[in-house]
């Protein structure tokens, strides 16, 4: 069941990237180091860009708003195509997204030849910590449960692939309960989809259990070597419906027999996976509820500190870690314990920011500066 990506490594670094009329920035070609890469510039330049470039390369999804893929593009460009070049350390990928004649494409290619996001997500694998990341503690369900779907795709295939199958089902299931409304369709029709829409919900739930089950200690270690105990958090799994592994199949499908009614007044399928949520405590209180900014922002850092691990342990892949503007909101003394613990750590790391001033002196030690 819990079987690791088919393509095992230790450690993955990015050697080299390029852009090419990405967003606004026009031509860039950067050389990094394996550790620390400091990239400190005004706000505007295109630092995230950066961030951004590399996490789309490895996810096929960007992290920011996007209205469609035309926004990459330059707007300032003549010649209609934005180009992300990334060299690791044995392979060279490359991502094309053209507008011409209004036709909008995006061609990825590994050494030359024309590849798939799988292919690019088993070369490049990165968690990123971003300002919306604070939104896992203190945000909506759906954005926690977004960052929760983005990451376990990341560690197992199965978990992307059966996330998959139910946005198709659950979409499909929809469509029947709303035509079954309207009188276009039988009720006997419901049970294939809704047979279907379970059995992919338990193999969902299964990866979910196991996560939140094994992430509890990762987090605590992770806690202790930045900040030596003083801040204690732990996380809590709100399944849409309580139950175990061995009875979620049986009950789910009584859930919706005994709510079928009630579905198809309302038009949708009201109970599900999709409905899942987990929360931060912070001692015996909500961390979204009872937590300063400072505190929400600190435990956020933490927990994708975490899932680095977590991934690490599952993979034994040493993803990159992406961090955009970690430091504007803390105080001296987090600063200092954060950058300690950064050096320490044995992977590539990217960090953006907007005023060296934030930045402490240690870590600019230790970092590669990155200047475009």
């Amino acid at each position: 069941m819990y079987n690791c990506l088919s393509i095992i490594l230790t450690n993955l670094y990015i050697r080299n990237l390029k852009l090419k009329n990405y967003r606004n920035i026009k031509n860039l070609d950067l050389q990094f180091s394996d550790h620390i890469n400091l990239i400190v510039e005004k706000n505007g330049y295109g630092k995230t860009n950066i961030l951004e470039s590399i996490f789309l390369m490895s996810n096929g999804s960007t992290f920011r708003q996007l209205y469609s893929k035309l926004d990459f593009i330059n707007i300032d460009s003549e010649s209609g195509f934005a180009k992300i070049s990334i060299a690791t350390e044995e392979n060279n990928l490359e991502l094309v997204i053209s507008n011409v004649s209004n036709i909008l494409k995006s061609q990825l290619k590994l050494n030359t030849k024309n590849t798939n996001q799988r292919k690019s997500s088993e070369l490049i694998k990165v968690i990123l910590f971003a300002p919306y990341s604070i939104n896992i503690t203190n945000g909506t369900p759906s954005d926690r449960r977004t960052d929760l779907d983005i990451f376990l795709s990341t560690c197992f295939n199965e978990y992307k692939s059966s996330l998959k199958k139910y946005k198709t089902l659950l979409k499909n299931r929809n469509a029947l309960i709303k035509n079954i409304r309207e009188g276009k369709s039988s009720q006997n029709e419901l049970e294939f989809w809704t047979n279907g829409l379970v059995d992919t919900a338990y193999l969902i739930f299964k990866y979910r259990i196991l996560f939140f089950n094994e992430i509890s200690q990762f987090i605590n270690d992770t806690g202790s070597d930045i900040y030596r105990g003083t801040l204690e958090f732990n996380l809590e799994y709100l399944p849409n419906l309580e139950t175990t592994e061995a009875n979620f199949k049986s009950a789910y499908l009584d859930k919706y027999e005994q709510n079928k009614a009630k579905e198809i007044i309302v038009g949708k399928t009201l109970y599900g996976i999709h409905k899942d949520d987990y929360r931060f405590n912070f001692g015996e209180n909500e961390l979204r509820f009872r937590g300063s900014r400072g505190q929400q922002r600190i435990s956020s850092f933490i927990f994708k500190m975490s899932q680095h691990k977590y991934l690490e342990s599952k993979t034994n892949i040493n993803a990159i870690f992406l961090i955009d503007d970690v430091m504007s909101e803390l105080d001296e003394e987090h600063r200092i314990n954060l950058a300690k613990y950064l050096i320490s750590c044995k992977f590539q790391i990217f960090i953006t920011g907007a005023d060296i001033r934030e930045m402490p002196e240690i870590l600019i030690a230790n970092s590669k500066k990155i200047e475009f």
